[in-house]
């Protein structure tokens, strides 16, 4: 514990941190509490953050990221778990985006694109929407209501490049 972290020959990473690292039995890092949070170490590898933030990291018993709740600098809030080796990718997030003017819910599925297989959200402009992709990343169904607009829901084709109102085929 500290600001910084004391170097300790038991502790696998050397990196510079503050705050409260707890180490399992073999000197990986297994809980992080800290400003800035340790950089996340992905496949054994120490990456870089995209931003620096407060929080809470938990690793693997390799000290591999495996979730977190954070509040970073760039005003982004996340809390998030990870798939585990060899995936290392995010599975599901409750996330603040603001940079983009989302906040919601991403599911990701442990293979294919990085993109999101299903988002729940509400946009900066005050949109509500529930995203369900296909394997390939492509959005294929959204339901959609903003404003005091009529809710539409949207079948989407990603080859034909078409949309599709279903609700504009329903007779009331």
């Amino acid at each position: 514990m500290g600001a910084p972290v004391p170097k300790v020959a038991g502790r696998r990473r050397q990196d510079d941190a503050n705050g409260l690292i707890l180490v399992g039995e073999n000197g990986a890092d297994r809980v992080a509490l800290g400003v800035p949070t340790p950089s996340p170490q992905v496949k054994g590898e120490v990456a870089n953050r995209i931003s620096p933030g407060a929080g809470l990291v938990i690793d693997d018993p390799n000290g591999n990221e495996r979730g977190g709740l954070g509040v970073l600098d760039n005003g982004r809030g996340v809390d998030c778990l990870d798939y585990p080796d060899p995936i290392t990718r995010e599975a599901v997030c409750l996330a603040v985006l603001p940079e983009i003017g989302f906040a919601g819910v991403l599911i990701n599925a442990p293979t294919g694109v990085k993109t999101e297989r299903a988002a729940m959200a509400v946009l900066k402009d005050g949109t509500s929407i529930l995203k369900l992709a296909d394997t390939h990343g492509e959005e294929r169904t959204m339901p959609v209501v903003q404003d005091e607009s009529s809710a539409r829901f949207l079948v989407l084709d990603p080859k034909a490049k078409t949309e599709l109102d279903v609700l504009t085929k329903i007779n009331p």
